[in-house]
């Protein structure tokens, strides 16, 4: 199924709706009437046509629709004022499956509240985030990387009423992938892991001296430890200009950034101690010996990371979504409009090669 990759309940969660590209006077026309029909409920192309006014203004919504879909679909048509075909079989596959699953939570007695909610909108900022730090964006959307904006700031640039819809979504989703995988992502659970895993958010500080072999690094340790300051030594063997003048600071990083072996060998040293020679591969053939000082720990904010640990909690039970919803979707009772094409449980909305005749006639 389309959808059902690695995090892609989230790329489910796209609250637009749009119409195929004819003409948009044939789309008001049928406004009114039933776009799909999804176990006796209506989704109408007024609903469609609501969200294609929203997304076709927007860059920052035609954006947003590229992250979350994980490609690149062409948002106009060939006529004046439409969009294309692909985009509105999509859209309207995801309003479908949003039916399906809202079907789903009521008939096992499952409720979306006020804080799934909630926690939805700032796991579905998280979640943008994190697309974005690897996908290209649409031709037309603003620069930068890749919407010009943070995830968190993406969803206030949108129009209120596609934010609006896509939490709801998101919020959906999220409590039916725990409902039918039977395990909470939960705040609460969040921070148990955070709690548990305090390795995980930490970040270290850290002076570095660097060497070209074993014995020069053995020798600069021994400096050391005759009581020759480290800041001293930083000034020629400093990995930078700018981490000489400092006393060989090289910053802080997150813990889970450094490399294992490293990571191990500075774990148990206390602020101020200093390791053993500790050998990594250079850029070139021959090694590099570093000899490091911890200058601070800290721990990163549980409120900085619970949108990544939530995310992580649900991308493990991904098997969810390939386990469980397309056997609800072949169940579901669905019915499309001809204008808008045919329904495949397994493929979702294959749109039509061209409008029926009917539809264009008046």
């Amino acid at each position: 199924m389309r959808h059902l990759g690695k995090l892609q309940l989230y790329r489910l969660a796209i609250g637009l709706g749009v119409v195929l590209g004819f003409s948009s006077l044939l789309s008001a026309c049928n406004a009114s009437t039933a776009a799909a029909t999804v176990n006796g409920s209506v989704i109408t192309g007024t609903k469609l046509d609501s969200y294609l006014s929203q997304v076709s203004g927007s860059s920052y919504a035609q954006c947003e629709l590229d992250l979350r879909i994980g490609s690149t679909l062409p948002v106009h048509g060939t006529g004046h004022a439409t969009v294309s075909p692909d985009l509105s079989a999509e859209i309207l596959t995801s309003l479908i499956e949003q039916k399906v699953v809202g079907d789903y939570l009521a008939a096992h007695k499952v409720k979306v509240t006020g804080l799934d909610i909630t926690i939805a909108k700032g796991d579905l900022g998280a979640e943008l985030a994190a697309s974005s730090s690897s996908t290209n964006t649409s031709t037309g959307a603003p620069s930068g990387s890749p919407c010009g904006i943070s995830g968190a700031q993406l969803m206030k640039a949108v129009p209120a009423g596609f934010a609006n819809e896509q939490v709801a979504l998101q919020a959906d989703l999220e409590t039916f992938m725990q409902a039918a995988g039977h395990f909470s992502a939960s705040a609460s659970v969040a921070h148990t892991f955070y709690v548990k895993h305090p390795q995980d958010f930490a970040n270290l500080c850290l002076n570095a001296l660097v060497a070209t072999s074993q014995a020069e690094a053995t020798a600069l340790r021994q400096q050391i430890a005759k009581g020759v300051s480290f800041a001293s030594l930083a000034k020629i063997h400093a990995s930078s200009p700018s981490s000489a003048a400092s006393g060989g600071s090289i910053g802080c990083i997150p813990a889970t950034n450094i490399p294992s072996q490293i990571a191990s060998a500075v774990a148990s040293l206390p602020v101020g101690g200093v390791s053993q020679p500790l050998e990594q591969a250079g850029t070139g053939a021959a090694p590099v010996w570093f000899i490091l000082q911890p200058t601070s720990r800290s721990e990163t904010p549980f409120s900085q990371v619970e949108g990544s640990i939530r995310l992580n909690i649900l991308s493990s039970h991904s098997q969810t979504l390939t386990s469980t919803l397309p056997g609800v979707l072949k169940h579901a009772h669905v019915v499309i409009s001809p204008m808008y094409g045919t329904w495949d449980s397994s493929r979702g909305v294959i749109p039509p090669a061209s409008p029926p005749s009917r539809f264009l006639k008046g």
